[in-house]
Protein backbone atom coordinates (compact mmCIF):
# COMPACT_ATOMS: atom_id res chain seq x y z
CA UNK A 1 0.00 0.00 0.00
CA UNK A 2 0.61 3.39 -0.82
CA UNK A 3 -0.48 6.20 1.73
CA UNK A 4 -0.19 9.85 2.57
CA UNK A 5 0.17 10.87 6.06
CA UNK A 6 -0.95 14.33 7.20
CA UNK A 7 -2.85 15.17 9.85
CA UNK A 8 -6.70 16.78 9.47
CA UNK A 9 -8.62 18.71 11.62
CA UNK A 10 -11.14 17.92 14.51
CA UNK A 11 -13.25 15.29 13.20
CA UNK A 12 -11.51 14.58 9.48
CA UNK A 13 -8.92 12.08 8.56
CA UNK A 14 -6.68 13.78 5.91
CA UNK A 15 -4.57 10.11 5.35
CA UNK A 16 -4.86 9.00 1.99
CA UNK A 17 -4.28 5.57 0.50
CA UNK A 18 -2.77 5.99 -2.85
CA UNK A 19 -2.48 2.83 -4.41
CA UNK A 20 -2.86 -0.95 -3.20
CA UNK A 21 -1.22 -4.13 -4.46
CA UNK A 22 -1.70 -7.21 -2.86
CA UNK A 23 -2.30 -11.12 -4.20
CA UNK A 24 -5.35 -12.55 -6.04
CA UNK A 25 -6.38 -14.63 -2.92
CA UNK A 26 -6.64 -12.08 -0.07
CA UNK A 27 -7.98 -9.10 0.74
CA UNK A 28 -7.73 -6.33 2.94
CA UNK A 29 -11.19 -4.87 4.81
CA UNK A 30 -11.35 -1.29 5.13
CA UNK A 31 -11.49 -2.00 9.04
CA UNK A 32 -8.30 -3.23 9.02
CA UNK A 33 -6.92 -0.74 6.38
CA UNK A 34 -7.99 2.04 9.05
CA UNK A 35 -5.70 -0.01 11.41
CA UNK A 36 -2.84 -0.31 8.74
CA UNK A 37 -3.21 3.41 8.51
CA UNK A 38 -3.16 4.17 12.13
CA UNK A 39 0.01 2.08 12.53
CA UNK A 40 1.72 3.82 9.87
CA UNK A 41 0.98 7.61 11.22
CA UNK A 42 1.81 6.50 14.89
CA UNK A 43 5.95 7.42 15.01
CA UNK A 44 6.53 8.20 11.55
CA UNK A 45 9.69 9.29 10.86
CA UNK A 46 10.80 11.68 8.18
CA UNK A 47 13.80 10.77 5.78
CA UNK A 48 15.37 7.89 5.76
CA UNK A 49 13.53 5.93 9.08
CA UNK A 50 11.64 3.06 8.54
CA UNK A 51 9.38 0.49 11.01
CA UNK A 52 9.40 -2.93 10.96
CA UNK A 53 6.91 -4.90 13.32
CA UNK A 54 4.65 -7.01 14.03
CA UNK A 55 1.03 -5.95 13.55
CA UNK A 56 -2.30 -7.75 13.80
CA UNK A 57 -5.25 -7.40 11.25
CA UNK A 58 -8.34 -9.07 12.79
CA UNK A 59 -9.80 -9.54 9.74
CA UNK A 60 -7.43 -10.97 7.88
CA UNK A 61 -6.36 -13.32 10.79
CA UNK A 62 -7.31 -12.74 14.30
CA UNK A 63 -5.21 -15.26 15.65
CA UNK A 64 -1.74 -13.85 14.56
CA UNK A 65 0.67 -11.47 13.32
CA UNK A 66 1.46 -9.86 9.80
CA UNK A 67 4.98 -7.96 9.53
CA UNK A 68 5.01 -4.61 8.55
CA UNK A 69 7.70 -2.86 6.83
CA UNK A 70 6.92 0.75 6.36
CA UNK A 71 9.18 3.96 5.73
CA UNK A 72 8.51 7.28 3.42
CA UNK A 73 9.96 6.68 -0.20
CA UNK A 74 11.89 9.62 0.44
CA UNK A 75 13.37 12.51 2.29
CA UNK A 76 10.77 15.18 0.91
CA UNK A 77 7.79 13.78 0.97
CA UNK A 78 4.90 12.61 3.03
CA UNK A 79 4.12 9.39 0.90
CA UNK A 80 5.17 6.07 3.03
CA UNK A 81 5.59 2.96 1.14
CA UNK A 82 3.71 -0.12 3.20
CA UNK A 83 4.79 -3.84 2.82
CA UNK A 84 3.43 -6.56 4.72
CA UNK A 85 4.87 -10.43 5.08
CA UNK A 86 3.49 -12.99 7.07
CA UNK A 87 7.27 -13.95 7.73
CA UNK A 88 9.24 -12.62 10.89
CA UNK A 89 12.27 -13.29 9.25
CA UNK A 90 12.43 -11.42 5.84
CA UNK A 91 13.43 -7.72 6.98
CA UNK A 92 16.37 -7.14 5.20
CA UNK A 93 14.24 -8.82 2.17
CA UNK A 94 11.61 -5.81 2.83
CA UNK A 95 14.18 -3.49 2.57
CA UNK A 96 15.97 -4.49 -0.58
CA UNK A 97 12.02 -4.96 -2.01
CA UNK A 98 11.50 -1.39 -1.02
CA UNK A 99 14.73 -0.08 -2.78
CA UNK A 100 13.55 -1.70 -6.23
CA UNK A 101 10.12 -0.36 -6.06
CA UNK A 102 11.40 3.13 -5.43
CA UNK A 103 14.14 2.73 -7.93
CA UNK A 104 11.69 1.71 -10.46
CA UNK A 105 9.39 4.65 -9.54
CA UNK A 106 12.41 6.66 -10.33
CA UNK A 107 13.00 5.85 -13.17
CA UNK A 108 9.58 5.39 -14.46
CA UNK A 109 9.15 9.06 -13.40
CA UNK A 110 6.31 8.63 -10.94
CA UNK A 111 8.18 9.46 -7.93
CA UNK A 112 6.93 13.38 -8.87
CA UNK A 113 3.05 12.15 -9.52
CA UNK A 114 2.62 11.02 -6.58
CA UNK A 115 1.20 14.09 -4.99
CA UNK A 116 -1.02 14.83 -7.58
CA UNK A 117 -3.12 12.09 -7.13
CA UNK A 118 -3.91 12.77 -3.67
CA UNK A 119 -7.39 14.16 -3.38
CA UNK A 120 -7.73 18.21 -3.47
CA UNK A 121 -9.98 19.29 -0.21
CA UNK A 122 -13.05 20.12 -1.56
CA UNK A 123 -15.68 22.70 0.01
CA UNK A 124 -19.77 22.47 0.29
CA UNK A 125 -19.48 25.62 -2.73
CA UNK A 126 -17.99 22.87 -5.25
CA UNK A 127 -20.92 20.99 -5.40
CA UNK A 128 -23.36 23.65 -6.76
CA UNK A 129 -26.12 22.42 -4.19
CA UNK A 130 -27.82 25.92 -2.51
CA UNK A 131 -27.60 26.37 1.48
CA UNK A 132 -25.74 23.11 2.18
CA UNK A 133 -23.51 23.47 5.07
CA UNK A 134 -21.96 19.95 5.40
CA UNK A 135 -22.52 16.24 4.50
CA UNK A 136 -20.80 13.12 5.30
CA UNK A 137 -21.37 10.24 2.50
CA UNK A 138 -20.78 6.36 3.14
CA UNK A 139 -20.14 3.92 0.89
CA UNK A 140 -21.88 1.14 2.29
CA UNK A 141 -20.48 -1.54 -0.07
CA UNK A 142 -17.15 0.05 -0.19
CA UNK A 143 -17.37 1.17 3.27
CA UNK A 144 -15.46 4.21 2.58
CA UNK A 145 -16.40 8.16 3.55
CA UNK A 146 -16.51 11.23 2.27
CA UNK A 147 -17.07 14.82 3.54
CA UNK A 148 -15.73 18.14 2.56
CA UNK A 149 -13.72 21.14 4.43
CA UNK A 150 -15.19 22.50 7.02
CA UNK A 151 -16.65 26.26 6.39
CA UNK A 152 -19.05 28.44 8.45
CA UNK A 153 -20.59 28.30 10.46
CA UNK A 154 -18.61 25.53 11.72
CA UNK A 155 -15.36 27.26 12.11
CA UNK A 156 -14.40 26.04 15.94
CA UNK A 157 -13.78 22.83 17.67
CA UNK A 158 -16.86 22.84 19.25
CA UNK A 159 -18.79 23.79 16.81
CA UNK A 160 -17.82 20.92 14.62
CA UNK A 161 -17.88 18.77 17.46
CA UNK A 162 -21.71 20.01 18.09
CA UNK A 163 -22.47 18.76 14.49
CA UNK A 164 -21.07 15.63 14.60
CA UNK A 165 -22.82 14.80 17.71
CA UNK A 166 -25.82 15.83 15.48
CA UNK A 167 -24.99 13.72 12.95
CA UNK A 168 -24.86 10.64 15.89
CA UNK A 169 -28.24 10.93 16.87
CA UNK A 170 -29.36 11.22 13.48
CA UNK A 171 -27.32 8.15 12.69
CA UNK A 172 -29.11 6.43 15.61
CA UNK A 173 -32.80 7.20 14.63
CA UNK A 174 -32.30 5.90 11.34
CA UNK A 175 -30.21 2.57 12.65
CA UNK A 176 -31.63 1.87 15.76
CA UNK A 177 -35.66 3.40 15.37
CA UNK A 178 -38.25 0.92 16.35
CA UNK A 179 -39.78 1.51 13.27
CA UNK A 180 -37.96 1.05 9.91
CA UNK A 181 -37.17 4.25 8.33
CA UNK A 182 -35.22 5.65 5.72
CA UNK A 183 -35.41 9.30 6.34
CA UNK A 184 -34.80 11.32 9.07
CA UNK A 185 -35.10 15.33 9.17
CA UNK A 186 -34.14 17.28 12.19
CA UNK A 187 -34.59 20.81 12.45
CA UNK A 188 -33.28 23.94 14.93
CA UNK A 189 -32.87 27.16 15.22
CA UNK A 190 -29.19 26.51 13.91
CA UNK A 191 -29.21 23.78 11.45
CA UNK A 192 -31.84 21.28 9.49
CA UNK A 193 -30.15 17.82 9.10
CA UNK A 194 -31.17 15.01 7.05
CA UNK A 195 -30.27 11.31 7.13
CA UNK A 196 -31.05 9.19 4.50
CA UNK A 197 -30.75 5.55 4.33
CA UNK A 198 -30.21 3.78 0.59
CA UNK A 199 -29.59 -0.02 -0.40
CA UNK A 200 -26.07 0.60 -1.16
CA UNK A 201 -25.14 4.18 0.59
CA UNK A 202 -26.16 6.72 3.28
CA UNK A 203 -25.84 10.34 3.73
CA UNK A 204 -26.05 12.93 6.03
CA UNK A 205 -26.24 16.54 5.24
CA UNK A 206 -27.08 19.77 7.09
CA UNK A 207 -28.76 22.69 5.62
CA UNK A 208 -29.70 26.36 6.25
CA UNK A 209 -32.35 26.30 8.97
CA UNK A 210 -34.74 27.65 6.67
CA UNK A 211 -34.79 25.09 4.37
CA UNK A 212 -37.72 22.97 4.10
CA UNK A 213 -37.88 19.54 4.19
CA UNK A 214 -38.73 19.38 0.19
CA UNK A 215 -35.94 21.89 -1.12
CA UNK A 216 -33.76 19.61 1.32
CA UNK A 217 -33.97 16.11 -0.18
CA UNK A 218 -34.31 17.69 -3.86
CA UNK A 219 -31.10 19.18 -2.90
CA UNK A 220 -29.73 15.81 -1.87
CA UNK A 221 -30.64 14.32 -5.05
CA UNK A 222 -28.44 16.73 -6.49
CA UNK A 223 -25.67 16.17 -4.51
CA UNK A 224 -26.06 11.90 -4.79
CA UNK A 225 -25.53 12.61 -8.55
CA UNK A 226 -22.38 15.03 -8.02
CA UNK A 227 -20.89 12.49 -5.41
CA UNK A 228 -21.57 9.57 -8.33
CA UNK A 229 -19.75 11.42 -10.86
CA UNK A 230 -16.99 11.75 -8.25
CA UNK A 231 -16.57 8.43 -7.21
CA UNK A 232 -13.47 7.74 -8.68
CA UNK A 233 -11.96 10.46 -7.59
CA UNK A 234 -13.17 9.94 -3.90
CA UNK A 235 -12.81 6.16 -3.76
CA UNK A 236 -10.70 3.28 -4.14
CA UNK A 237 -13.24 0.65 -6.39
CA UNK A 238 -10.80 -1.46 -7.02
CA UNK A 239 -7.06 -2.98 -6.22
CA UNK A 240 -4.27 -4.48 -8.43
CA UNK A 241 -3.60 -7.79 -7.92
CA UNK A 242 -0.77 -10.26 -8.75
Amino acid sequence: AVVSTQSGHYGRDERQIISIVRPKQYAVTPQDLHLLMNYVQTGSTRGHGEKWAPCCLPDFNDGGYLYIHDSYISETTNVSLVLITNEREQHITMIECKQRIVDQMVAQKTMEKLEAVLVSPFVCSDTKIPHLHHFIYKSRSSQQLVSPEYTAPYNSDEDRRLLHAKYCQVHDKLHHSDHKISIYYDIDARESVVGYLMSNSEIYCTFSPFVTRPVALNNIDKLLKWIRREENRFFILGSGVY
